[in-house]
């Protein structure tokens, strides 16, 4: 999923959210955007859009009581 699908989900979701009170949007991303894993530049530029998208709106959707989180899971992979 790229960062466009992310924004348009989180600008349909918005209004919602707002009108509840409160509320809470959980991104998934990547270590690869903050790594730069080498031959992976497309995913790794789409994986750090989504990091600043998901800063971006936290910071602007705090006044509404909205958290916006980045969830980066992290796996150990060995590299023969």
């Amino acid at each position: 999923m790229g960062p466009i699908a992310y924004l348009r989900m989180m600008q349909a979701c918005y209004p919602y959210l707002k009108s509840s009170g409160e509320g809470r949007v959980i991104n998934f991303g990547s270590m690869a955007g903050i790594m730069g894993l080498v031959g992976y530049g497309p995913y790794n530029m789409a994986k750090e859009a989504v990091r600043a998208l998901t800063r971006t709106a936290a910071r602007e959707w705090a006044t509404d009581k909205i958290t916006v989180n980045n969830l980066l899971h992290r796996q150990r992979t060995v590299i023969v």
